[in-house]
């Protein structure tokens, strides 16, 4: 578990300057850090698929939008930095004999399936607020939440926060030795590609264990 404190002496650390003791501190480091701190957690949030900021949650069927070419129009989530999926359930016969399935379908009787699918984010045309529309019924989208507890972050992520905070203030604290903040750049997007490998592996695991997804891609 990570305090903001650590987070950033993690990027003094990256940056081979002094630690800090609080937030709160006359230092040049203290207020750039938290100057940097929402936006910046926001970034690295949205760079890759965290498990820790990974929430899924039913959507809510927008009552004012209409979208041609689109089936269903939802509420954007809220606290929602990038929805990362929509997909649904396809209940078995045996469950509903009403249930939409595709003839695709190749599971067994007492088998569900989820069904992703293709979807958009833009602005309901009458409310002129963010919608999300799919060809879905009775959707789910699973997102990257807006996560700002720093004890909540994984170790990764933590990490992955610090070195894109090193990058982004090497200029303000240190300079730009050797071209520190390039190097520094590249390593967060190394860290960052190792995040979205591990998170395919895992995908890849839980379809082998018969809960994968079904892709429609529109249909």
């Amino acid at each position: 578990m990570s305090s903001q404190v650590d987070i950033v002496n993690g990027a003094m650390t990256e940056l081979g300057a002094a630690f800090i003791a609080t937030m709160s501190e006359n230092s040049e480091a203290a207020r750039r850090a938290s100057a940097w701190w929402p936006k910046g957690i926001r970034t690295v949030l949205k760079d890759a698929p965290w498990n820790c900021s990974t929430m899924i949650q039913p959507l809510v069927l927008s009552g004012q939008d209409t979208v041609i070419g689109w089936s269903y129009v939802y509420q954007y989530p809220q606290n929602c930095l990038k929805v990362r999926r929509v997909f649904n359930a396809v209940v078995p016969f045996a469950a509903d004999p009403l249930a939409n399935i595709p003839e695709w379908y190749g599971g067994l009787p007492n088998q569900q399936r989820l069904i992703q699918s293709k979807f958009r984010r833009m602005i309901g045309p009458t409310s002129s607020l963010p919608v999300i529309v799919t060809q879905l019924k009775g959707a789910y989208a699973e997102y990257t939440y807006d996560l700002q507890d720093p004890t909540l972050f994984d170790e990764d992520l933590a990490n992955a926060i610090s070195i894109k905070m090193a990058a982004d203030l090497c200029h303000h604290l240190v300079g730009n030795p050797d071209n520190l903040a390039q190097t520094l750049f590249q390593k967060y997007l190394m860290t960052i590609s190792e995040a979205k490998r591990v998170d395919r592996s895992e995908g890849q695991d839980r379809a082998q264990n018969g809960d994968g997804l079904v892709d429609t891609r529109g249909s």
